[in-house]
């Protein structure tokens, strides 16, 4: 089995969108009443297409033990446009074709320079990376710098291995969970975060640890 990367996203859709769209958003978030099977491919095409499109549906929906806290799609009411956010873990995830995605349907995305829209950090990783809408256009940039002792990640915001918090209920999927990663989704915002942390870090140095 490989190794698993937490994902978590967040997209703000036009309620002009058409209905189609909404369709195909609802089946890759699995969330609605209306969730659209995908038609059998009929070419090679059409099959290379269906499995970039599984390959999204699992980043935005599937779960692990490593990134137990990070298992849930929401798809809420927000005045003038939906807001479609997950939390999921995957070993199958590019972060090119979901790039791709956003830039398919751009045009009914409610967008602001600065918005993070996915953010994602490998299990054993100390930095993570993020998709955002930065000078008009989708781009992968460096995220967040968890803290470290001696190459073990200690920060509490980083998701791996946080567990659910026990209760009798089982565990829905579909309805928001609190995290404690609370992280900005603004780059702007997380820049300067993460200078501030690295300044501290710095200042705090000690070559004995």
């Amino acid at each position: 089995m490989g190794h698993y990367t937490g994902i978590a996203t967040r997209l703000r859709v036009k309620k002009t969108a058409e209905k189609r769209l909404f369709d195909f958003l609802d089946f890759l978030y699995q969330v609605g009443s209306n969730q659209t099977e995908q038609p059998e491919p009929k070419n090679q095409e059409q099959a290379s297409l269906s499995e970039a499109i599984n390959m999204v549906r699992r980043m935005l929906v599937n779960g692990s033990a490593y990134f137990e806290c990070w298992e849930w799609r929401v798809k809420e009411d927000k005045g003038d446009f939906w807001l479609y956010e997950s939390r999921a873990s995957s070993t199958d995830w590019d972060l090119d074709t979901f790039i791709s995605l956003l830039s398919g349907i751009r045009e009914n995305l409610v967008l602001e320079d600065g918005d993070i829209l996915l953010r994602s950090v490998y299990e054993e990783s100390s930095v993570e990376r993020v998709i955002c809408f930065v000078n008009d256009e989708f781009k992968e940039e460096r995220g967040f710098e968890f803290t470290t002792d001696h190459g073990y990640i200690n920060d509490s915001r980083h998701p791996y291995r946080h567990e659910r918090h026990s209760s009798e209920e089982p565990w829905d999927s579909t309805i928001r969970h609190d995290d404690d990663c609370n992280l900005p989704w603004k780059f702007e915002e997380l820049k300067a975060l993460v200078a501030e942390e690295k300044k501290e870090r710095d200042a705090n140095w000690h070559p004995w640890g």
